[in-house]
């Protein structure tokens, strides 16, 4: 009521100077001076002493100030989140020989733009990707016993043949490898980089730009390992590649450790639409966690697993996560056993063993029945 904030305002040390039907106005006392400046401080003040638990909730509409980024501050973006990441950048050369332009496999000699005038046959054309100039890198560094690392490198690459990429664009190109913790000690200090390493970073970034839809699906690309390569899709279509570097590319570096390479092409990863962000309170009551094991074809993967679960809307389960997965003879061929960590939670209350319990055997009921999978 009025006749409470006039109260509240006047026990903080402000004095009413103007009382009409239309509203009232205070005076500041000097030692509230540097903080109170406007109605909007009045109205905290009243509502931090009346209680802020006690005001109702409104809903809102609210519009987000946005303006159009050009590609340079998306780039220097982009590098700030790289570096984030761990990561060193690295600047190669624009021109480059033919023979290591086409050793790829992905590039022919009629997709290269050459240079009118080359000075030497080493930079004859035009670079159609940033994959050599970072194996070139990761070479000299490795030769020079600098084993560890995580290099990136984002820059324009050309084609002539408008059938596999427009004549300029923008590229970028990761490159790791060696010892995840090689300052470390002991068994540590030999765990090696992987391709989830690789993919993990990757998806960082693409959880940053708060992308609406991105996924990993196996890939076959003569650049990598065939069983060790995925692309990325953004929006549904192929915005890049990564993986394990093919032995032919990796050949004479003398690497102690296993290569793996993303190459992204930005114009798709820029384009990609955004998701909108939605705040929510981190719950105050205790989780309770659930296991469930169970053996599927090899051809179900995880993603397929996740997106069923997610569909089903079980009631308080807050997240799912795989912990394992093994194959042997001793599932036969063609199968493959998968366990997963579910985890319930309600925003409101503790919830009891008898509610998670049956929410559990919902799940595993909808489990077997929507996938066809064998429990355990």
């Amino acid at each position: 009521s009025n006749a409470r904030i006039d109260e509240i305002l006047t026990s903080l040390g402000f004095e009413r100077v103007r009382n009409s039907a239309s509203g009232s106005s205070f005076a500041i006392p000097s030692w509230r001076a540097l903080d109170v400046k406007e109605a909007a401080d009045l109205a905290e003040e009243v509502a931090r002493i009346h209680g802020l638990d006690k005001l109702p909730d409104v809903p809102i509409k609210a519009t987000q100030a946005d303006f159009d980024k050009d590609a340079f501050q998306r780039i220097e973006e982009l590098r700030t989140q790289l570096a984030y990441a761990g990561l060193f950048e690295i600047v190669s050369v624009s021109m480059m020989d033919e023979a290591g332009a086409t050793k790829d496999g992905v590039f022919a000699a009629s997709d290269l733009i050459r240079v009118s005038n080359p000075i030497s046959a080493e930079l004859a054309v035009m670079r159609p990707s940033l994959l050599p100039g970072l194996l070139n890198a990761v070479r000299y560094n490795v030769a020079r016993k600098n084993p560890n690392l995580g290099l990136f490198e984002i820059g324009h690459v050309f084609c002539a043949n408008p059938e596999k990429f427009p004549e300029e664009r923008d590229e970028l190109a990761i490159a790791i490898t060696g010892c995840v913790h090689p300052e470390r000690y002991s068994a540590e200090r030999c765990i090696q980089l992987d391709f989830f390493d690789l993919k993990g970073v990757l998806e960082a970034i693409l959880m940053k730009r708060r992308l609406a839809s991105y996924s990993f699906v196996p890939a076959e690309d003569p650049r990598f390992v065939r069983t060790c390569c995925a692309k990325l899709l953004i929006d549904g279509k192929e915005a890049g590649v990564l993986g394990e570097v093919a032995p032919a590319l990796a050949k004479g570096m003398r690497l102690n450790s296993k290569l793996f390479v993303a190459i992204v092409q930005l114009d798709r990863l820029f384009a990609a639409k955004e998701r909108s962000q939605y705040y929510v309170p981190v719950s105050l009551y205790p989780s309770v966690t659930r296991d469930i094991a169970f053996v599927a074809p090899s051809s179900l993967t995880n993603g397929q697993v996740l997106e069923f679960v997610r569909k089903e809307r079980i009631p308080y389960l807050e997240s799912a996560s795989i912990f394992d997965v093994f194959e042997g003879e001793a599932l036969g061929p063609g199968r493959k056993s998968l366990a997963y960590s579910f985890v319930f939670r309600s925003s409101e209350r503790t919830l009891t063993d008898d509610e998670v319990n049956a929410l559990y055997e919902k799940l595993r009921r909808r489990l077997a029945e929507g996938l066809k999978v064998e429990l355990r």
